[in-house]
């Protein structure tokens, strides 16, 4: 049998599929060397459900969910081996880097993917924190994310901590991430 290697993740086996990616593919820079796909990575890339929807995959199933569904997957996830992707338009294949890195094999520390911000390092006592601020800032700002993500305007500073906390923040893709999901 000749040996192949996954072009998405890396791992080397036999009875590979090709890979015959369309000819609108453009995310070549995401791409291992070689010409295959391993079953797994087959299963994901050709299946458009998986570009286009928030999934948790462990144990070899597959899970699709909400975004809003995500951030309480985020505070508790699933037990290892797994990945998270969130999808926003489903419009990138942004997915196709989590492939790359593997599966997360740690509930405290952890890779996910989402098709705007890229590959994201969670920490679970990291995003706890940041969405119970999230909540707060958003209740006492009005409700109004917008404030979250790009700052408070100065009518706003009477609640001074939490805007200069947001400041500090907003350029942060977790920051980002719990934002949107909250």
């Amino acid at each position: 049998m000749i040996q192949s290697r996954c072009v998405l993740c890396g791992v080397e086996g036999e009875n590979f599929s090709s890979f015959k990616p369309s000819g609108n593919f453009t995310s070549y820079n995401y791409l291992c060397s070689g010409n295959s796909l391993c079953q797994n990575c087959n299963e994901v890339f050709t299946d458009q459900h998986y570009r286009r929807s928030s999934w948790v995959r462990s144990t070899g199933e597959t899970v699709f969910c909400t975004a809003k569904d995500m951030l309480k997957i985020l505070l508790s996830p699933p037990d290892p081996p797994f990945m998270l992707y969130i999808a926003r338009s489903g419009k990138k294949q942004t997915y196709l880097q989590l492939l790359r890195k593997g599966s997360n094999l740690s509930k405290t520390a952890f890779w996910i993917a989402d098709e705007d911000l890229g590959l994201i390092r969670i920490v679970t006592q990291q995003i706890s924190e940041l969405t119970i601020f999230a909540r707060e800032a958003y209740e006492k700002l009005g409700q109004q994310k917008w404030k979250l993500y790009n700052g408070a305007p100065v009518h706003d500073w009477k609640n001074q901590e939490i805007c200069e906390r947001i400041e500090r923040l907003k350029h942060d893709p977790l920051w980002q991430l719990v934002v949107r999901l909250i």
